[in-house]
């Protein structure tokens, strides 16, 4: 009995394509930010605060820390991506900063400070901009948060903190994985 061959027509492009795609390039890693943690840093000597540390609000800022968990690995080619290799499963859409205590008499308990903040990639205060901004620009782009980012309080004019003790609640939603919140330990702001 002799077998029967079928044939499947396949495009030419699409075939070349499959073949780009799989084999050259480098290897792409889809992540999946799976909780956020919060740290209080000293900007001057990159040390992590502990509970009720007392810091100058100049030298004061808010580590957000994104826990990627490894989804897959994919063949990528150049020409597909910028990074290097990393790629986050999911986009961040709109992120809050709220006070536990007056930030100062334009900003009460409770309000809303993303205009007092700006957001900058770790260790990076060159690529500050203002926080609904930094989101817009790099949080909806898959490839540029990878591990978190800074929140850095712009202390010239109404963003001046009032002296005094206070904690930070960060909500940071995601377009697929839902909400984090996280509060931070206690600082004393000068």
């Amino acid at each position: 009995m002799k077998a029967k061959l079928v044939y499947i027509k396949i495009p030419v492009f699409t075939v070349l394509a499959m073949l780009l795609i799989t084999s050259c390039g480098r290897e792409l890693q889809l992540y999946e930010w799976e909780t956020m943690d919060l740290m209080l840093l000293n900007t001057e000597t990159r040390d992590t605060l502990a509970n009720n540390a007392e810091i100058e609000a100049s030298k004061f800022s808010i580590l957000v820390n994104l826990n990627a968990e490894n989804v897959v690995s994919l063949g990528s080619s150049d020409w597909l991506t910028y990074s290097n290799g990393f790629q986050a499963n999911d986009v961040i859409e709109s992120i809050e900063i709220i006070s536990s205590e007056d930030y100062n008499d334009v900003f009460p308990t409770g309000e809303l400070l993303n205009d007092v903040f700006y957001a900058s990639f770790i260790n990076e205060p060159e690529t500050s901009l203002p926080l609904d901004e930094f989101i817009e620009r790099f949080g909806s782009e898959s490839g540029r948060i990878e591990s978190g980012f800074e929140l850095i309080p712009n202390i010239v004019g109404e963003g001046a903190p009032r002296e005094g003790i206070r904690t930070f609640t960060v909500t940071l939603e995601l377009e697929k994985n839902g909400t984090f919140q996280k509060t931070t330990d206690n600082v004393s702001i000068y």
